[in-house]
């Protein structure tokens, strides 16, 4: 999805890159969040770390 935005903004790969990084590192948090929740809340992130 950061590398679509980053396409119709028209970024230079130098700017993209962090965007593209940056979106990836959400879309990890939020499955990890849902993740969570789906297997029993945050007892789940805290017995697995």
């Amino acid at each position: 999805m950061g590398s679509l935005i980053a396409n119709f903004l028209d970024l230079p790969a130098k700017k993209a890159v962090p965007v593209i990084i940056l979106g990836v590192f959400t879309a990890g948090v939020i499955m990890l969040a849902l993740t969570a929740v789906a297997n029993g809340g945050l007892n789940y992130i805290f017995t697995r770390v």
